[in-house]
């Protein structure tokens, strides 16, 4: 049929069964001028190929069109069918294939834009058009004429296969969906129907085939009637005719697939050698082959002429005991790809060579002869011959196709627990344009990406898109935190292509968001020197590790979590105060501070120096009756509350409420920011209104402050960074190494902001022994100080910040990866760790006991090629995201979002909290899962979000009921005053039923009315008060209700005066005026009768009276009720408040 495409009519035509054939005697196929074939596939009697310009020709038997040309000419038999000769298949506009299988007799291709399209023999729907048309055997069938296969909304193909009528697709969500001939089951879908024959069978209409929980498909192959999928965790599956064992499941059922509860969880594996996992598989009519992740091949299934290459012709598949067998393809030979024949299996292996066995009856095996090979001993390895290509070699590489580069989203499509915060980055395999060849830039990248809500309908996510410097990934931010467990659809069209003008394929992936946003709870997590603390769910401080100054809180200098019964119920919270929680915490190297629920801060610990800021230099929490309400909170100012703390090495800094900056403790070195050296703190009438706030600069403010050992650090409103104090290494990034703060002049003004860069600002802000790091607008990192360690990230020990030329655009940010942006940072002694968009941990620098979380010493920053996507983020279990992160002298602690509290690194102190002291994350099987959580008691964990200070200014809400205004008031209603919080006297003493009364009026008409008598009660929670008029209100009587400035809230926030009026509801009948009167005499015999009322009237059934309905309700008689009708007509007024009516004239 010419299948071979050697142009060589006559019979027999055979090519390979003779000597003379093979070698530089076999010709190759004629392709066209210039064109080279760069995927190939072969059905029963046809050939398929992709060409380098992304075209497709197929030659052979054509009797059902199978070759796409629109007739059922066979071509290849003859030298004039094939080269120029033989004309592309038609795929449609701007349609090129990415992607080619031939199944028995029909042909499929995966197109540039992901879509599927199918021609040739139909009769089981195998084309998946929804009939049983064979389609490319007339004229008007090809083209733009040939429907796409309907995949299913939204989806896209990424591999495909074909076999005896049946194709399969892997989905660019990892799915697997098959169509056409259902022959034992070998569709999947636990039925015997055949699909894509009839309508409705096709798109959102067709299952995807049930692989098992959490499985998806990287490889497809189809043999005969059954289907084998790679999936994502190195197994096979195979589903479908199995009477030869060709599943490899070690069972003897002849098909499966086509039963309920056949597939799914229920669908064994197949088993594979021992140790090993899958890179590949191919198929054979009735037999499977597989490559291995160490070069080797296997087999399984049909023998009966040594296809499974074992030197005999026994099935393999079918016994409980069977595996999948090795292929000996010679000493030291690896596997680089593999096909399977009708019989006989094939493969190329890594010296290029091509290996063939099973049948030859027609020279498929390209011997030069028609011997079988494999049915017996001695015929594989070393003894099996390559074939005989000539002076050529089997290609070893895939070569590019021009469909154009490929495609990694992250997250993973399907992905679920998604941070919140993360960006979205698409990578290429090579650089990318625009498909006018014009550059890709941040300005235009955003107009070619959709981002949607749900699904590709759903509403537009706002983001901004930015290119890296490469061009080889999209970086795509949400303007907004994504909203939590919501579904994201992300897509790219093909919209961009290569240097050579190959465009992508169109791809879109669907991810779904966890509920925590990471990177928000660093003030909730603090490392001092070898111990952790952190602020539990129910607002509590948990501490553990050194305490020999009492800095743990426990009223004694024990040493917590280095024993057993130490943690968990065992460890005891700090006693805060009554009713006090924490929102914030911080440890300096032997003390600990906290902001409170009510904006007040509590330390304890070493005092020195002053930092406990107590007036005294008395270390606190070391001794019996010195925590809770014993100890004093931190005099800050009249009036002032702390909204952020930092400690140093001896030093404690705070930001107030009014955004000014104090600090107190040692000051050698000026790092409380004085302009001289005093310590402050640690005498009489050094805090409080005494302590001055820093000058930071005229008009400047303060959003974030950080402390290293000796010096201060704070970001401005403005986004500027200041740093003072110690400098002995350039930490304050001014390009020198001068102290500042501790001589006059050099604060304020005066005082340089450190160059980030043109255009940068600062938003977080971390401090190490001598080191800083921020993070900057646009979420890169730049760190300047020590570096002797790499804590800089810049992959060298130089330090920087300390001469000039080396801050601003000449500091490079901190290489994170690909995509990868920080949104919360910390710094330990000498090593600094950040929380990605992602919800990762990236940490480098020192790691002398493990404390980058590695499993291993080795540092990291220090070195060429170790940061970027070359630093592994740190393994905290599955699926877990970081909200906080806090560095201390030798060991990294987080919480997760689960609230769980793990920590890394050094342990001679319990400062992990495991009841040992053994160091942690410097060894293999340390991190991860087999990292413990740190039990820190029952029904205790972590805060997993931000405490709230409730400094209040706001006053209570006042809402009347009814509203002012308000009518058709019952006349029996009680008037109810609600506030939005709960309320009290104005002298701080409590509301009640008794004392209530006195401050609400109650008066008729309005303020100078006479008054209404009432009992007012409040409710338990003081937010509501009731008051009940102790008679019911008139009828359309104005009520006047008002309650003075008489009352406030917890924090002294005393309610406005307010006042309501509103009118009761209408209690009583119309009144009625007769003229004439009753009883009159000698009125006029003309005269009408008007009958008035003081209001407007209507029918008692609500409906309106008029001219034509009211004389039906008046009686009008001579003498009395039971005199003779007297004739009339009456009429209404305009207001309906009278009827004017009489007998005749």
């Amino acid at each position: 049929h010419g299948q071979l495409g050697q142009g060589i009519a006559g019979s027999p035509n055979s090519q390979g069964d003779e000597l003379g054939e093979m070698g530089d005697d076999l010709s190759k196929v004629e392709l066209g001028t210039g064109r080279t074939a760069v995927r190939i596939a072969a059905g029963s009697y046809h050939t398929a190929v992709i060409l380098d310009d992304g075209s497709v020709k197929v030659w052979g038997k054509n009797q059902n069109g199978q070759l796409g040309q629109g007739n059922r000419t066979q071509l290849g038999y003859y030298a004039s069918d094939m080269g120029d000769n033989l004309t592309p298949v038609d795929l449609g506009t701007g349609k090129t294939a990415v992607a080619i299988a031939a199944g028995t007799e029909h042909t499929a291709v995966i197109l540039n834009d992901g879509s599927v399209k199918a021609w040739g023999f139909n009769s089981y729907g195998q084309l998946g058009l929804g009939h049983t048309e064979h389609m490319g055997n007339d004229a008007g069938e090809m083209g733009d004429d040939l429907s796409a296969v309907d995949l299913g909304t939204g989806r896209t193909a990424v591999a495909i296969a074909a076999g005896n009528s049946i194709t399969g697709v892997i989905l660019d969500d990892g799915t697997v969906k098959v169509w056409g001939f259902n022959s034992s089951g070998a569709l999947g879908q636990e039925h015997y129907n055949n699909i894509g024959d009839d309508p409705n069978e096709m798109g959102d209409n067709l299952p995807a085939v049930d692989l098992g929980t959490g499985k998806t498909a990287v490889d497809i192959a189809i043999g005969g009637n059954h289907v084998v999928v790679l999936l994502n965790d190195g197994t096979i599956k195979a589903w479908g005719y199995n009477g030869n064992g060709e599943l490899g499941q070690g069972r003897d059922d002849n098909q499966i697939g086509e039963e309920a509860g056949d597939m799914g969880d229920n669908l064994p594996t197949t088993n594979l050698p021992d140790g090993l996992t899958a890179i590949g598989v191919a198929a054979g009519y009735n037999h499977t082959i597989a490559i291995f992740n160490n070069g080797t091949v296997g087999v399984v299934g049909k023998n009966n002429y040594g296809q499974l290459g074992q030197g005999n012709t026994d099935d393999v598949g079918a016994n409980t005991s069977d595996k999948m067998l090795i292929v000996d393809v010679g000493t030291g030979r690896t596997v680089i790809a593999i096909a399977g024949g009708n019989e006989h299996s094939a493969v190329i292996l890594d010296d290029c060579k091509v290996k063939v066995w099973g049948v030859n009856n027609v020279g498929q095996l390209g011997q030069g002869n028609t011997d079988m090979i494999g049915d017996g001993p001695d015929e594989l390895g070393d003894n099996l011959s390559g074939v005989d290509l000539g002076a050529e070699c089997a290609a070893t590489t895939r070569t590019a196709i021009s469909g154009g580069p490929s495609i990694t989203f992250g997250p993973d499509n399907s992905s679920t627990n998604v941070a919140r915060t993360s960006n979205i980055v698409i990578q290429f395999n090579e650089a990318i344009r625009q498909i006018d060849d014009s550059d890709l830039t941040d300005s235009n990248v955003d107009a070619l990406i959709t981002l949607k809500d749900t699904d590709a309908s759903g509403a537009d996510i706002v983001f901004n898109a930015t290119v890296n410097a490469s061009k080889t990934a999209i970086i795509i931010n949400p303007t907004v935190h994504l909203s939590a467990t919501q579904s994201v659809y992300v897509a790219i069209g093909a919209t961009v292509e290569d240097l050579q003008n190959n465009a992508i394929l169109a791809k879109n992936i669907t991810f779904t968001s966890g509920t925590a946003l990471p990177g928000q709870l660093n003030h909730n997590i603090a490392n001092g020197f070898k111990r952790t603390a952190v602020i539990l769910n129910d607002g509590g401080i948990k501490d553990w590790g050194r305490n020999d100054f009492g800095q743990l809180g426990l009223g004694n200098t024990n040493t917590m979590g280095d024993a057993a019964s130490e943690m968990g119920n065992s460890l005891a919270k700090v006693d805060l105060g009554t009713g006090r929680t924490a929102v914030a915490i911080a440890n300096g190297y032997n003390h600990s501070a906290a902001i409170l629920d009510n904006g007040q801060v509590k330390i304890w610990g070493e005092n020195v120096y002053g930092q406990l800021g107590q007036g005294n230099t008395n270390t606190l929490g070391d001794a019996s009756g010195e925590m809770g309400d014993l100890l004093p909170a931190v005099d800050l100012g009249t009036g002032r509350t702390a909204v952020a703390i930092t400690a140093g090495r001896y030093h404690t800094a705070v930001i107030l409420d009014n955004g000014k900056v104090k600090v107190w403790g040692f000051n050698q070195y000026g790092q409380l920011g004085y302009g001289n050296a005093s310590h402050l703190g640690g005498g009489a009438g050094e805090m409080g209104d005494a302590l001055s706030t820093v000058d930071l600069g005229t008009g400047r403010t303060a959003v974030a402050i950080a402390a290293g050992s000796k010096n201060t650090a704070v970001i401005l409103d403005n986004g500027e960074v200041k740093v003072w104090g110690l400098n002995t290494y350039g930490q304050l990034g001014q390009g020198n190494t001068n102290h500042l703060g501790n001589e006059a002049d050099e604060m304020g003004d005066n005082l340089s902001a450190v160059d980030l860069g043109s255009g940068r600002t600062a938003v977080d802000l971390a401090a190490g022994e001598q080191h800083y790091a921020v993070i900057l607008d646009d979420g890169s990192v730049k760190a300047w100080g020590y570096n002797y360690y790499g804590q800089l990230g810049q992959e060298h020990t130089s330090n920087l910040g300390n001469e000039s030329g080396e801050m601003g655009d000449e500091l490079p940010s901190v290489n994170l990866g690909v995509g990868r942006t920080a949104i919360a940072i910390a710094a330990g002694s000498f090593h600094t760790a950040v929380i990605l968009d992602n919800g990762n941990l990236k940490v480098w620098g020192r790691n002398s006991n493990g404390q980058l979380g590695q499993e291993n010493t080795n540092s990291i920053g220090d070195e060429t090629g170790e940061m970027g996507d070359n630093l592994a983020a740190v393994s905290l279990g599955s699926g877990r995201q970081v909200l906080g992160v806090s560095g201390g002298q030798a060991h990294t602690s987080v919480i997760l979002d689960d609230g769980s509290v793990k920590s890394f690194g050094l342990n001679d102190y319990g400062q992990l909290g495991k009841e040992n002291t053994s160091t942690l994350g410097d060894a293999a099987n340390e991190m991860g899962s087999d990292l413990a959580a740190i039990d820190l008691g029952t029904g205790l964990d972590a805060a997993t979000t931000s405490l709230s200070i409730t400094t209040d200014l706001v006053a209570p809400t006042v809402t009347f009921t009814p509203v002012n205004g308000a009518t058709n008031v019952s006349s029996s209603e009680n008037v109810l005053i609600a506030f939005n919080e709960s309320v009290r006297n104005t002298d701080n003493s409590a509301l009640s039923d008794d004392n209530i009364d006195a401050l609400i009026t109650l008066k008729d008409t309005d303020a100078s009315g006479s008054d209404i008598a009432f009992d007012a009660t409040i409710n338990s929670t003081k937010t509501l008060i009731t008051i009940v008029p102790n008679s019911n209100f008139s009828s359309l009587q104005t009520v006047y209700a008002t309650i003075g400035a008489t009352m406030e809230d917890a924090s002294d926030n005393a309610i406005a005066a307010a006042s309501v009026t509103f009118t009761s509801t209408d209690t009583e009948s119309p009144g009625i005026t007769w003229s004439p009167v009753d009883g009159s005499t000698d009125e006029p015999v003309n005269t009408d009768v008007l009958l008035s009322f003081n209001e407007t009237v209507r029918h008692s059934d609500n409906t309106i009276l008029t001219n034509d309905n009211v004389d039906a309700l008046i009686t009008l008689k001579n003498n009395d009720a039971n005199g003779s009708d007297i004739g009339f007509d009456a009429t209404l007024s305009s207001t309906a408040s009278a009827l004017d009516f009489g007998g005749p004239s």
